[in-house]
């Protein structure tokens, strides 16, 4: 290509350049749309899909199956033991040890701290749970 001499020919150069330029980008745009449709139709949809990619623990129950009284009062024992040995521990931490999720335990505290066997100290994550002590006999 030559170097344009006059403004009509760097006119006309520049139309030919722009013309160009948007022919290449209606190009690159219909192929991604046509990508985009055929590629839908070949993924599955979401409801054949696994329902989650995060491995289950052994000890994890399916999620919308109720607990039992006992359950609860067993997992909640074994919890207020928890905070008697180990004083100022996070939910995380006793979850951790117990191997469940926080969310498992979350009802068995509440529970132990309606009870009053279980006391809190701070908020959201930065909440530790001691044991209360236990009730002295009147004399």
């Amino acid at each position: 290509m030559t170097t344009p001499k006059t403004p009509e020919e760097l006119a006309r150069h520049i139309e030919c350049l722009v013309a160009a330029y948007v022919c290449e980008a209606e190009r690159v745009a219909q192929a991604a749309v046509s990508r985009s449709f055929s590629s839908a139709h070949e993924r599955p949809s979401r409801k054949s899909a696994p329902a989650s990619a995060k491995p289950s623990t052994p000890s994890s129950r399916q999620q919308g199956t109720r607990r039992t009284a006992q359950q609860l009062a067993d997992l909640a024992d074994q919890l207020a033991t928890m905070v008697a040995n180990q004083p100022g521990e996070s939910m995380a931490s006793f979850a951790k040890h117990m191997d469940v999720s926080v969310r498992d335990i979350n009802r068995p505290m509440t529970m132990l701290k309606d009870q009053g066997r279980v006391r809190s100290v701070g908020q959201r994550t930065l909440t530790r749970y001691f044991p209360t002590a236990p009730a002295r006999a009147s004399a």
